[in-house]
């Protein structure tokens, strides 16, 4: 599959950091019009930072210095999905796994002191939702006859989930602790397909 024009100018920067338009026009041969129009939405999308251009003695150049560009922070390439693997299979291999993923649960989403109006089951629900949805989980719940459901419609874990499944236990903690109330998961959202468009939850609400 072809790279479109704005991703080959990632990879190039990618290899070549603190390029400018007329150097990127020589690698991908392309006019300075075409990789000025890219770079300006790479820019607004924010995959990539524009920087001041030093010559090789380390000083800022004089005049008026060609602009260069490298990725953003969020753009560069990185191993962090390989060190979170090594770190869960860490933690699964010691005798107190369990422990330790009831403390990651508690870490990863804080649980706040219920306000007056978080004090009932709908108010610490929403209240929950509020916190989770800091979090890449786009979740939301609804009401059902055997408890409320909440619907995790994006799994954050998903380049590692398949080999980390206790993680979906670390989610269920999550849901506990922020509500009070019991959880168990009824469903696993389905990432190669349709079929199952979220995880969902059901909470038990206390009687």
């Amino acid at each position: 599959m072809e790279l479109s024009t704005r991703d080959q100018i990632l990879v190039t920067l990618q290899r070549f950091p603190n390029s400018t338009v007329e150097e990127l026009s020589r690698q991908l041969q392309l006019t300075r019009a075409d990789v000025r129009y890219h770079i300006n939405a790479l820019l607004k999308a924010g995959q990539i930072i524009q920087m001041q251009r030093f010559s090789k003695d380390g000083h800022a150049a004089r005049g008026r210095p060609a602009k260069s560009y490298q990725l953003s922070a969020e753009s560069r390439p990185d191993i962090l999905t390989h060190l979170s693997a090594i770190l869960l299979d860490m933690i699964q291999s010691n005798a107190d796994a369990e422990a330790y993923q009831d403390e990651l649960a508690r870490r990863l989403i804080l649980a706040q002191a219920p306000s007056g109006a978080e004090t009932h089951a709908i108010g610490r629900l929403n209240a929950a939702i509020q916190s989770i949805n800091q979090y890449p989980y786009q979740a939301r719940w609804e009401a059902h006859a055997g408890g409320p459901q909440v619907f995790f419609h994006n799994c954050p874990f998903a380049a590692i989930i398949r080999k980390h499944p206790e993680l979906c236990q670390m989610d269920r903690q999550i849901l506990q602790n922020l509500t009070g109330l019991p959880a168990h998961q009824t469903r696993k959202i389905d990432l190669d397909g349709p079929t199952v468009p979220a995880c969902v939850f059901v909470l038990t609400q206390n009687r």
